[in-house]
């Protein structure tokens, strides 16, 4: 029998099952009949059509690519007639016709090995043996992938009661009131490791979360559960380090990369940009790196943050299974988004390097999401990246194409010639793409997101759903006085249940309490409106110090909503010491206002437009009338 080409074990084809794809096949038959299914083949591009694209596999056998095999859209490949293409052999149709899939991998250097199928026979060449192609990993590793010594997890089932040796990467370490707990995770499994020298002290202080180590202990069986009772303990490095590490890494991400997924709104965001950011979130689950979610404690943020848990939970319970894990490994905050973005990240960095040094905690992947137009507000993504953490960036609009790279690995943002979102409508897209199962339990959410003038595809998603127009004000209204009280506080139970539960006794509670205090809010200010009539149209300012109750429920953005829907008036100003905020329900563009009001006013470094896109402007107490001035300029301008 043929040996692998990757490890050297027994192998037909020469290719076991482990690597089978890890390698790909030169085809040097003559007839479709003779290719192998569920191979990967390296072929060339014949043509381009609206449906897909052919791809020779030799001079005489050509497939179909087709497009809804690809993982982002047609267009964007950049592929063109003659480019050395990798792709998969799914089906071998009547007449010949081959259908072929799509391979992650697309430059020969991602593979490590190479195959050449005859047709009838297989000769094998090593990648290592090409020219300029990296070293193969020794096959002689001492672990099941090469001469057997260590036991896959996975297999330990079958090794109870008996001493065995494993190798993997540390993922978690846990230390108890007894001994500590380390969880090791190799390309099949994962298991809890327990190390035991005293109560409640720490074995093994030098090893941390990411370490490659060689395991000896006993398999048993703790409260339902297979554990290793260690003897030993040792951190490995060098060549069986990296073989360890690399097959580990690959498993992974291959098991992270989601499954096909359908856009909620199709060309909303760049889908090989999602795709990126939901292989990221999936991998650190299982992976065990706890994710971090930072919005806005505004509705809109709310619901977008709870979009993105909503999607990594279920994906936690089934890797980990119990509800601690959750808590554990997904962490949703809200932050105040007037300005106290640089202090959440201080906040969020101290904790991190704390949980580091006390539990060996690792890194967290960051998810931070956010409408601000001003750049300067996401500058404490720049600290958190520093200490290692990998973010994602969900909004964005103040960041700039060519300088994404310094904010986050990841950012997803709306394309340019998209109108306005909202930051659920973003988060969606990704949730669905890391969890394409929750699809039916989240297209609701955009249209809850939206106070008014929510674009008809999100209405006609959600009334699909069941939530008429209703219940859609009434969760949206439920959302906003949760989002009010406890701004700090994730209330994770309760936003889950209005978004998922559907409790309706809490949303007519909470909506209620809104509509009542609205009322009375607007009963009291509604006599203190300055108005100006521009073209037929009025508009109106307010001394939102003098005349409203500043620190009661609703807050100021959702007063001004309720004002200029009960008073008719075209545009309303409200204004404190520090801030403006403008209400137009569309009429007036915000991006205008914010250039007008910079050139205007001239006070470099004195405003802050970065909440323009939601009708905020900000500045020093001593600019308030200047500003207030240029603002209405601007307004009658525009009008």
């Amino acid at each position: 029998m043929d040996t692998c080409v990757i490890c050297g074990i027994s192998a037909e084809g020469g290719i076991c099952l482990t690597h089978a794809e890890d390698v790909f096949f030169e085809f040097g038959g003559n007839s479709s009949e003779q290719l192998t299914l569920g191979r990967y083949y390296q072929g060339t591009v014949e043509g381009i059509a609206d449906f897909g694209v052919f791809i020779k596999l030799n001079g005489e056998v050509t497939g179909l690519l087709h497009r809804n095999e690809l993982k982002q859209r047609l267009e964007s490949l950049g592929w063109e007639v003659g480019d050395v293409v990798y792709v998969k052999v799914k089906a071998i149709q009547d007449k010949g016709k081959i259908d072929l899939g799509w391979s992650i991998r697309q430059d020969e250097n991602e593979f490590r090995g190479m195959l050449l199928d005859e047709g009838k026979s297989i000769g094998s060449k090593k990648k290592s043996e090409k020219k300029g192609a990296p070293k193969t990993p020794d096959p002689r590793v001492e672990n099941e992938r090469g001469s057997g010594t260590g036991v896959p997890i996975s297999m330990l089932e079958k090794e109870m009661g008996k001493n065995v040796r494993m190798e993997g990467k540390v993922s978690d370490i846990r230390q108890t009131t007894g001994p500590t707990l380390f969880e090791i995770q190799d390309e099949s499994e994962k298991v809890i490791c327990s190390a035991f020298e005293s109560a409640g002290k720490r074995v093994y202080p030098d090893i941390k979360v990411g370490d490659i180590v060689q395991v000896e202990g006993k398999v048993e069986l703790r409260r339902g559960s297979i554990q290793v009772e260690s003897d030993s303990i040792v951190i490995l490095s060098g060549e069986k380090s990296d073989a360890i590490l690399e097959k580990i890494s690959q498993v992974i991400y291959k098991k992270a990369r989601p499954d096909k997924f359908e856009s909620i709104v199709e060309g909303l965001v760049d889908y090989a940009i999602v795709e990126k950011a939901a292989t990221e979130i999936r991998m650190a689950i299982l992976e065990s790196i706890p994710i971090v979610i930072r919005h806005p404690a505004t509705v809109d943020g709310h619901i977008a943050g709870a979009t993105i848990e909503h999607a990594i939970i279920r994906i936690v319970e089934q890797e980990y299974g119990q509800i601690q894990a959750i808590h554990r490994h997904v962490d949703r905050r809200p932050y105040q988004s007037n300005g106290q973005e640089m202090n959440a990240a201080i906040l969020d960095t101290s904790r991190m390097l704390e949980s580091q040094l006390r539990y060996s905690d690792p890194v967290p992947l960051y998810v931070f999401i956010s409408a601000s137009e001003d750049s300067e507000e996401y500058e404490g993504m720049k600290l958190i990246g520093i200490y290692g953490a990998n973010r994602i960036i969900i909004g964005g609009g103040g960041i700039e194409d060519e300088e994404k790279e310094d904010y986050a690995e990841i950012l997803v943002k709306a394309r340019e010639d998209e109108k306005i979102k909202t930051l659920t409508a973003l988060s969606v897209e990704v949730a669905v793409a890391v969890d394409p199962e929750r699809r039916d339990e989240i297209v609701h959410l955009p249209a809850i997101s939206y106070w008014e003038n929510a674009p008809e595809r999100y209405i006609e998603l959600a009334n699909g759903a069941g939530y008429d127009s209703d219940m859609i004000k009434g969760i949206h209204k439920a959302i906003a006085v949760e989002a009010f009280y406890q701004r700090n506080s994730s209330k994770r139970e309760m936003i889950s249940d209005m978004l998922f539960g559907e409790n309706t006794e809490l949303i007519e509670q909470c909506s209620s309490y809104f509509t009542g205090s609205m009322e009375k809010s607007m009963l009291a200010a509604a006599p203190h409106l300055d108005r100006l009539v521009v073209n037929e149209k009025e508009i109106a300012t307010i001394d939102l110090d003098k005349f409203t109750h500043r620190y009661q429920f609703p807050p100021t953005e959702l007063l001004l909503l309720g004002l200029i829907e009960k008073e008719q008036v075209a545009v309303l100003i409200g204004s404190d010491t520090t801030n403006i905020y403008v209400e137009s329900r569309g009429i007036i563009d915000l991006k205008e206002l914010g250039k007008d009001i910079k050139s205007m006013a001239g006070k470099n470094g004195s405003i802050n437009i970065g909440g323009i896109s939601r009708g905020e402007i900000s500045f020093v107490p001593g600019d308030r009338e200047e500003v207030l001035e240029a603002v209405v300029e601007s307004i009658v301008k525009q009008l």
